[in-house]
């Protein structure tokens, strides 16, 4: 059986259910009952028409609509809705009309062909082109990650209270490093297990006291732990971003992984960078505890002025955060809304008002048609900018600074 192809980026479970619904309705004794009412209001209309001009021409193209008519709601081949988002799904509809098979694969074919060929010739990685995985993909990831906590409680408690008793002691009694130092270091864990203090120490949870000596080694292997695939912090962070595919844990390591190389190029694995950045999160939650902890009012008021700027600028950033995330799905949706009120468009058309119809439909669909090569332009645009300025991460602000 022939199977028309019909491509998305994003969406293609819910194009499913709107296809389905359409042609489900499309059988029914209400819609039979419609095409009735259209077909006399036609008439009625056509012979006002007659009245007035005798215009034999108006008849031939009324008639021509109805065949048009019944050729659009013919059943269509089957259709294979295709997410370059998600390949591996398959979405199959069957009973289609002619009049929504035909100009969505045709169009969405066509648009996906100059979107690949536009992308091909500015080569970038997946994570960076936005027919494979979306409006800027790579860049939110490591944004993302850039966030990226440990999700041990265990590894969480330990952590703190070695960075309050250890970490700030190595800085201010000891001062075997600045605090400036380890903001600007490119690899603050080395740094901070590098010759810890055997004399200041912590609790663990179970009561026993450790020097900051002895704390080391378990703290290391549980951060080494914990940026390994299949971990609680890994499985975390991939069911947020992928969901419950099977292949998850998988997708989030070689995406996080190939994310870094092309912006930062950064060749750590993507266990390196998860062990990295769970570190450097969790040294600023624990200077800010200590802050707190000291009654530290001038360092506090610090914090809630950086606090206090951040979401001024995170406020500014919602435009643009929407715009990115949201105008790409809104193709979809409105590729949706075309064909859900497709039955409303053929009622319309057999109103005399055929061409006109006819005429909006393609005009539509070619609109739409030209969205995604916008977007990859435009995503192709930001990426390459993005990966030309990026520099280096600094602690002391939490963002990637020269």
């Amino acid at each position: 059986m022939a199977v028309a192809e019909m491509y998305v980026i994003g969406g293609g479970d819910w194009m499913r259910e709107t296809l389905n619904a359409v042609a489900a309705f499309m059988q029914t004794d209400g819609w039979a009952w419609i095409r009735r009412v259209g077909i006399l209001a036609g008439v009625y209309v056509l012979m006002v028409q007659w009245i007035r001009t005798h215009d034999f021409i108006r008849v031939l193209t009324w008639v021509f609509v109805l065949i048009g008519v019944g050729v659009a709601l013919t059943k269509g081949p089957r259709v294979q809705v295709i997410d370059n988002t998600n390949p591996r799904d398959v979405y199959v509809v069957d009973n289609v009309p002619l009049g929504i098979t035909f100009p969505a694969t045709l169009f969405t074919q066509f648009g996906t062909v100059m979107v690949q060929g536009y992308e091909k010739v500015f080569s970038q990685p997946d994570v960076a082109t936005y027919s494979r995985t979306g409006m800027l993909f790579g860049a939110a990831l490591v944004a993302r990650s850039t966030d990226f906590t440990a999700q041990n409680p265990e590894l969480t408690d330990l952590f703190a209270d070695y960075v309050q008793n250890c970490v700030i002691g190595d800085i201010l009694l000891n001062r075997k490093y600045s605090l400036n130092e380890l903001m600007n270091s490119p690899d603050p864990y080395t740094l901070i297990f590098r010759k810890p203090s055997p004399l200041r120490g912590l609790f663990s949870r179970d009561g026993k006291f450790m020097t900051c000596e002895q704390a080391a080694a378990p703290l290391q292997k549980m951060l080494g732990l914990e940026g390994q695939t299949g971990s609680k912090t890994w499985h975390y962070y991939a069911r947020q971003l992928f969901g419950g595919k099977p292949d998850a844990d998988l997708l989030f390591g070689q995406l996080l992984g190939n994310s870094y190389q092309y912006f930062y190029q950064n060749k750590n694995a993507a266990s390196d960078i998860i062990k990295q950045n769970v570190v450097m999160n969790g040294l600023r939650s624990g200077i800010l505890s200590y802050a707190s902890r000291s009654n530290d009012t001038a360092g506090m008021l610090n914090i809630a002025t950086t606090s206090a700027l951040e979401k001024q600028r995170l406020s500014q950033a919602t435009v643009g955060q929407v715009a990115m995330r949201m105008l790409p799905t809104l193709h979809v949706v409105m590729m949706g809304i075309l064909m859900g009120v497709f039955p409303m468009i053929i009622l319309v058309g057999m109103v005399n008002q055929g061409w006109q119809v006819f005429k909006g439909y393609v005009f539509a669909w070619l609109w739409l048609m030209s969205w995604p090569l916008l977007y990859a332009i435009l995503n192709s645009a930001m990426t390459f900018h993005a990966a030309r300025w990026a520099p280096r991460w600094c602690l002391a602000t939490c963002r990637w600074c020269s």
